[in-house]
């Protein structure tokens, strides 16, 4: 199957020597993947989309779940995830070089399996970035040299369940300072600093004021590209200060049909590859493979020509979009602002906070921690709560429409 691809020049200027990275959105391939991965077919899996890999220098992957035998989960709020040992031969036959761990569902199954997790992809031939033994092992940047160029990459992710700390194992939390402070060390060393960071609000097709703001700060401190993922479905892309940002990629390969209905229209099921190039001074391009995953058998392929014509006209809309950030956030936050309180309700529901050491209220309260301390959930309360105070939830509303008309392209329509 030929393979379309969306490019975005950056700038002309070339030097001889030049790097190119492909980056894999979020991947677990549970569910009823695992067995076709067992049985063999991680090959077929990955086939059509491989060429496009194989075009890169280097592939990394946003690999969200522990590679674990335990079957012990932590209590948190939202689904436990994990995968089978054996789910590293799919990394192995798309011939990943790098899997990106800090994500809010790397520590699902305790500290140990995070440890679990690190080891055994290290044994299947990848590096690793964004988790580590401790928060100093997690925060470290991964350093490369790669056709003269240097590259360092620094992993980051939300504060959701386990982030680590200066004594337990979990992912790299978003702290701000220490980034922009670390990204700038990482450029006066003289090398191209790439930042994947994990985070957003799930299924909100345009990336919301904190999100913007992070990000180009990011790129402000030196950092050459940003790429976001997290909310599961594709969102927009900006150069800013001769730097792009992809704001989100989607997914690459989530299979999830215990939870959802297969549905191919469904944005969950389709995401994007960016394909970057550099030169020692930067970014100079960026390539753009959309794909959607497709069950029985499960495959990752690329979309057709009048998919991909469709795909450029909806990914333009939603990186204009980016400039009115705010707007549309407000818009989103009238969607489930509501819901986040009720929440509240449920979790504070008769007198939990009386014996909050029982499993079963720690059940209960958790949502409470997860609203509170993840930046996502913070920043939509606080605008909802001040749309509020302001008396200006209806009129926020004005873009809601739009929002559901794009979480619903139609890409796929005839």
């Amino acid at each position: 199957m030929m393979s379309y691809a969306i490019t975005r020049q950056i700038r002309p200027e070339v030097e001889r020597e030049t790097l190119c990275l492909a980056i894999a959105g979020d991947t677990c391939p549970r569910g009823t993947a695992a067995p076709e991965i067992s049985a063999g077919r991680s090959g077929k899996i990955l086939e059509q989309v491989k060429p496009f890999l194989d075009g890169a220098d280097l592939r990394l992957v946003q690999w969200e779940t522990p590679v674990t035998d335990s079957d012990t989960p932590i209590i948190k709020s939202g689904p436990n995830i994990r995968c089978a040992p054996d789910s590293v031969k799919l990394l192995q036959a798309g011939r990943f070089d790098i899997a990106l761990l800090a994500n809010n569902h790397i520590g699902d199954y305790g500290p140990e399996a995070v440890l679990e997790t690190l080891e055994r992809l290290h044994a299947a031939g990848l590096q690793t970035v964004g988790a580590g033994g401790n928060l100093a092992e997690a925060r470290h940047p991964l350093r490369l040299e790669k056709n003269g160029i240097s590259l360092s990459i620094i992993n980051i992710a939300e504060h959701e369940f386990g982030t680590a700390t200066p004594d337990t194992p979990g992912s790299n939390p978003l702290d701000v300072a220490p980034i922009l402070l670390q990204i700038a060390r990482e450029r006066r060393a003289g090398s191209i600093v790439l930042v994947v960071s994990h985070g957003g609000n799930e299924f909100n097709p345009v990336p919301s004021p904190r999100m913007v703001g992070n990000c180009r700060a990011f790129v402000e401190a030196g950092a050459s590209a940003v790429v976001n993922i997290h909310t599961h479905c594709p969102q927009g892309m900006e150069v800013y200060q001769g730097a792009p940002i992809v704001y989100s990629t989607g997914n690459f390969f989530f299979p999830m049909r215990e939870q959802q209905p297969f549905d191919p229209d469904n944005l969950w099921y389709t995401g994007y590859v960016p394909r970057f190039t550099f030169d020692r001074n930067g970014a100079v391009a960026v390539e753009i493979l959309p794909c959607r995953f497709l069950e029985s058998p499960w495959r990752v392929e690329p979309l057709d020509e009048k998919a991909v014509r469709r795909f450029g006209e909806y990914f333009d809309t939603l990186s204009d979009l980016i400039a009115e950030t705010r707007s549309c956030f407000e818009a989103w936050c009238t969607i489930v602002g509501g819901w986040n309180f009720e929440s509240i309700r449920r979790a504070t529901e008769g007198a939990p906070f009386a014996d909050p050491g029982a499993i079963e209220v720690r059940k209960q309260i958790l949502p409470l921690r997860n609203l509170f301390t993840c930046e996502a959930h913070k920043e939509m309360m606080d605008t909802y709560l001040r749309l509020i105070e302001t008396g200006r939830l209806s009129a926020a509303a004005e873009k809601v429409a739009l929002l559901k008309q794009l979480q619903h392209p139609g890409l796929y329509t005839e």
